[in-house]
């Protein structure tokens, strides 16, 4: 007799988990692919530092693998080399650091990820000017970008500057969602002839420190 009962139990128990695990699975297929198949990966433990003069052909190598995919939609290949060849010349990134600018390169074990420039004091208020930032694309994602942008503002604050600027171009929408995130905030646009019929079409963005 009890037997029974303990039978009559353990089945009704056994059909209210079958519809426990049905509910649960017409759950789980509205859920986004993307949730689902999270890929994990191996964290990188960043390390920031001041690169000085004879360390800025990192700062070059890193611009030159980066540009082309991150431009790639936006620019043409021409505007990108005459680009680079201005912007990222060992002359010419001498010449910033001897105007004060300062250069930061995130790494791991030796590894350079990616790097940023800024400069103090670039206009009243005080204000910070965030001249470049990029990362390889394979660092993209883990986190480096923020720890840079977040070095420069803790070194900019610390140097009392009430606010860090940044141009980004406009049609670079990744990176302006990303400023956002972190922050910063669209002030203006504005169009610079750059030479040779090109143009810098960008959005100026400030983060109060």
């Amino acid at each position: 007799m009890h037997l029974g009962i303990e039978i009559s139990s353990l089945s009704i128990q056994i059909k209210f988990a079958n519809v426990i695990w049905q509910v649960f699975k017409s759950q789980l297929k509205k859920v986004p692919d993307t949730y689902r198949s999270i890929k994990t990966s191996k964290p990188i433990m960043i390390s920031i530092r001041k690169l000085p003069a004879d360390e800025l052909s990192k700062v070059q190598s890193i611009a030159q693998h980066t540009w082309p995919t991150t431009f790639a939609n936006i620019l043409s290949s021409e505007q990108i080399e005459y680009m680079l060849n201005w912007m990222y010349s060992l002359e010419m990134l001498e010449s910033q650091l001897e105007k004060g600018h300062t250069f930061l390169l995130a790494e791991e074990e030796g590894t350079d990820f990616g790097f940023a420039g800024f400069e103090l004091n670039y206009s009243e208020g005080p204000k910070a000017k965030l001249h470049k930032i990029y990362l390889l694309p394979e660092a993209q994602g883990k986190g480096a970008g923020k720890a840079l942008i977040l070095e420069v503002a803790d070194r900019a604050r610390k140097a009392s500057q009430k606010s860090l600027l940044l141009n980004v171009n406009k049609y670079n929408q990744k990176a302006i969602e990303f400023y956002n995130r972190i922050g910063f905030q669209e002030i203006y646009k504005e169009v610079i002839d750059i030479g040779n019929g090109y143009i810098m079409d960008d959005v100026v963005m400030e983060l109060s420190l």
